[in-house]
């Protein structure tokens, strides 16, 4: 089972490289390339929907691209919020409160 948590945390970031690597999608999708980095860093999943979407729909999103590109940002975001609340269950992590 850890393993498949593993997986689907990095599957993400892994797909980034080998697109940036082997093919031209990266290419015109970002301006630069300090927000893909950003991006592989904090929200995977939210670029690499980005990226394929705007790949699939000729290099433009519409309606319907943004609102999976949202639902990409929400996993991203509540992958984050439970990896923190993970941690605070762990013995001995210091915690936030005062």
């Amino acid at each position: 089972m850890c393993c498949l948590v593993a997986l689907g945390a990095f599957l993400p970031r892994v797909a980034m490289i080998f697109m940036a690597l082997f093919s031209s999608m990266f290419d015109g999708a970002f301006a630069n390339w300090i927000i893909p980095v950003v991006g592989w860093f904090l929200v995977p999943y939210t670029t690499l929907s980005y990226v394929l979407l705007w790949n699939w729909d000729h290099h433009h999103l519409n309606a319907f691209s943004w609102i999976l590109v949202a639902v990409a940002f929400f996993v991203d975001i509540v992958n984050l919020a439970g990896g923190f609340a993970k941690r605070q269950q762990v013995p001995g992590y210091p915690s936030a409160s005062y």
